[in-house]
């Protein structure tokens, strides 16, 4: 218990640091809403981008709605994201508020609402809800039996920046219900499959604090709690496991001789549990991790170098102490090509609350345990041509160990979950990303990875991850009329699970999506989905099915 009492009091103590540090600096203006927040801020490097070629995308009235296309989409998205993005490309605009809404054959129901309440030189204010919500049938790959699939989230959250003389102060928040059932077949008794169903509560708070002009030292400082529960335990009669999470993140750095930087950062962050005294639960035990992260940056005209390293204390974990390197480098051969390689480590953060966005079919007594990544490398180069060229080329490996993969498995009348397998694993990648634009009409992107995986078990694989994936995009804007076609086409192969005793050779993920979006003018316009073109039968977890070929139908309103 002590341990825990001290790394609260290191939060508090960073915390009081970042109220007597008087002279703070201000985040740039536009905040990235993503769910993990890196509170180590890189200044501006003109060596580390390119030319940007735009990523293919649709206008923004295009309503993003498909929940089961491909195994991403059965992951609850972070609001966040979305919503952050709509802000942005408001830009001088007067609107400030949208609305969006589609409803597919598969009885898919999508709703986003959000509006800008203050956007000035000193404060913004945005609020948003959205919802996503599912309810039909699919059909078993193994037994070839209709299951019923339900799904309901809804989610709301808001965000606030405020720019002081010598800080920037940033808070968000946000609230998700998330319902759904266990839909999933049990392979080695289909017969004793159940579809119970699960209620998830998260709720995530960020408080942040960026200095701008102190002195001696720079300061960034952020502040992270986050609850989660479940209402369905093992047993009928018990409540779920209820998880809260501290999280403090700060980092001290001072720029020197106009192209230096030395730093000092860090982060503790401690996991609570409430569960049962079921022998269920027994790797729901309290957790903390303890980092230190000093660094050395230095650049050229045509260079960039980070220097660090990550040194862990680890509190009840099955590692005490853990080590990882922290390195950056890149050369510009050209004004647009870039030559990089990176060499980083980390743990993993496998709280309930982030896991939720793995996978929410885990099995409810299973806590997922944080996997330690040793090195995770790679290297590659980057260039444009004409400006409307990308080219990226990379190679990477990665040594972890106690990775987490899925299998099958059955806990009391929780028959059909996914459970948990640890092995040391290490990923050699090699892949491309290009990315063409003409002008505003047309756009194509093409991103494709092999992967060779090796685990430390020899009758075992990498359960459900993929030796090859790839990602096929294409828009077309017509000049004479305000519509644009867009298509996706999504694929991995390669995966594989365990069942009745063998190993299964999955069934590839081809998935392909064709929208088209009609804009009246800037502030309406409707639209029209296909998924699954090519009624393709494949697992998204094996023994959970996606959905076959269906159509949606929406519009959007800003104002």
């Amino acid at each position: 218990m002590k341990q825990y009492i001290l790394i609260a009091m290191l939060a508090c103590s960073a915390q009081l640091q970042a109220q007597t540090a008087a002279k703070d600096t201000a985040f740039q203006r536009s905040m990235t809403l993503e769910r993990e927040y890196n509170a180590t801020i890189d200044k501006a490097s003109k060596i580390n981008t390119l030319p940007e070629v735009k990523e293919p995308q649709a206008p923004q009235a295009k309503v993003e709605y498909s929940n089961y296309s491909i195994p991403a989409n059965l992951k609850p998205e972070p609001s966040q994201t979305e919503a952050a993005q709509f802000f942005k490309d408001l830009g001088s605009s007067k609107k400030r508020g949208y609305v969006r809404a589609g409803v597919s054959t598969f009885v898919d129901i999508d709703g986003d609402a959000g509006y800008q309440i203050l956007n000035n030189e000193k404060d913004d204010l945005s609020v948003w809800l959205t919802h996503r919500s599912s309810c039909g049938e699919v059909k078993s790959l193994q037994t070839d039996e209709n299951l019923k699939l339900k799904l309901n989230d809804n989610t709301g959250a808001f965000r606030f920046n405020h720019e002081f003389e010598l800080y920037r102060l940033s808070a968000d928040a946000k609230y998700t219900n998330s319902c759904f059932n266990y839909y999933g077949i049990l392979p080695e008794d289909p017969a004793q499959t159940t579809a119970p169903n699960q209620t998830n509560n998260i709720f995530d708070a960020n408080l942040g604090l960026r200095s701008k002009k102190t002195y001696p030292l720079d300061l960034v400082l952020k502040l992270n709690y986050t609850y989660f529960d479940q209402k369905e335990s093992l047993f009928l009669d018990e409540k779920g496991p209820k998880e809260n999470r501290i999280r403090a993140d700060v980092d001290f750095f001072k720029d020197f001789d106009g192209d230096k930087t030395v730093g000092l950062a860090g982060y503790s962050r401690t996991n609570f549990y409430t569960v049962s005294d079921s022998s269920y639960y027994q790797s729901y035990k309290n957790y903390g991790d303890i980092a230190l992260n000093p660094y050395f940056k230095m650049e050229g005209d045509n260079w960039h170098i980070r220097l660090g390293v990550f040194a862990h204390i680890l509190i009840n974990q099955s590692k005490t102490f853990f080590f990882t390197p922290d390195v950056e480098l890149s050369f510009r051969p050209y004004n647009t090509g870039l030559l990089y390689l990176t060499a980083k480590g980390s743990v993993a953060d496998n709280s309930n609350s982030n896991m939720f966005y793995e996978n929410r079919y885990v099995a409810p007594t299973e806590r997922v345990l944080d996997s330690y990544t040793q090195l995770d490398g790679t290297a590659g180069f980057k260039t444009s041509v004409l400006g409307s060229l990308g080219l990226d080329f990379y190679l990477g490996y990665k040594m972890t160990k106690q990775e987490h993969f899925y299998l099958p498995d059955s806990v009391n009348y929780y028959n059909n979950v996914c459970g948990i397998n640890y092995y040391d694993s290490k990923v050699f990648k090699i892949g491309a990303n290009i990315r063409y634009q003409f002008q505003k009409m047309f756009d194509i992107g093409l991103k494709a990875t092999y992967y060779n995986l090796d685990i430390d078990k020899s009758d075992a694989k990498a359960w459900n991850k993929p030796t090859f994936e790839s990602d096929l995009t294409a828009g077309f804007k017509f000049q004479m009329i305000p519509l644009r076609i867009d298509m996706a086409y999504h694929l991995e192969a390669g995966r594989k699970s365990f069942a009745n005793k063998e190993i299964i050779n999955m069934e590839n993920i081809n998935d392909v999506s064709l929208t088209g979006t009609y804009s009246f003018n800037d502030t309406f316009s409707v639209f029209a989905k296909a998924d699954n073109l090519l009624a393709q039968k494949y697992d998204i977890w094996y023994g959970y099915p996606a959905a076959g070929i269906r159509f949606m139908g929406g519009l959007s309103v800003k104002w």
